[in-house]
């Protein structure tokens, strides 16, 4: 992962919990600032719409089969 300038926002999007669970522990090491953190977004009451358009390959899997 790179960061270009302290004022960049990232959105980070893991089918993995191994993944999201060691980028959290770099943003972390490297002390950055995080806005918004869920490691379940359909666990949400409402998505916002710039999350909802974002889809890993396999999320679009998964949801093509109803899980």
């Amino acid at each position: 992962m790179q960061f270009i300038d302290n004022k960049q926002v990232e959105i980070v999007i893991f089918d993995s919990t191994r993944f999201y669970d060691f980028t959290k522990k770099i943003i972390a090491e490297q002390k950055l600032k995080v806005l918004q953190d869920s490691d379940d977004v359909y666990a949400w009451d409402e998505i916002p719409e710039h999350l909802a358009n974002i889809q890993t390959f396999y999320e679009k899997m998964w949801l093509a089969d109803g899980k």
